[in-house]
């Protein structure tokens, strides 16, 4: 499948086994922008034509701005598990320690993911998850 250029924001990469959701480094430029960045991203993710519980989706944050005030918490909460929706197994990449730490705590309340700051132990997680399925 190929590879969807995307927006701004995101780009979405379709594999034969795992979707990798890429956050550009474009910073947005208000809560509302973000919301509906991850609006149209969801709406793209879910429209791709296959079996989504046969793929695990990884979300790649490393590249994106580290935000934390909340105005974008808020704007953002609800997209957080909906990029997950239907799949086999789910897992956000980040580049930094305060970036896991932020999200880990948001992977507590949110129960679809699991969070890493190494790729290969990322992609190894979302492979083992997959086998089971």
């Amino acid at each position: 499948m190929q590879r969807d250029e995307g927006d701004t924001f995101w780009r979405v990469e379709p594999g034969p086994r795992i979707i990798r959701i890429v956050r550009t480094a474009a910073p947005y430029t208000s809560a509302d922008e973000a919301g509906a960045s991850y609006e149209a991203l969801w709406q793209r993710v879910h429209a791709l034509p296959f079996d989504r519980s046969r793929r695990a989706v990884l979300v790649d944050l490393r590249l994106g701005p580290q935000r934390s005030d909340p105005a974008f918490e808020e704007a953002t909460r609800e997209h957080r598990t909906r990029l997950f929706d239907g799949a086999g197994a789910g897992a956000v990449l980040v580049r930094t320690l305060s970036g896991k730490i932020q999200l880990v705590r948001h992977e507590r309340q949110d129960q679809g993911y699991r969070t890493f700051d190494d790729e290969d132990e990322a992609v190894a997680f979302l492979e083992e998850a997959l086998a089971g399925t």
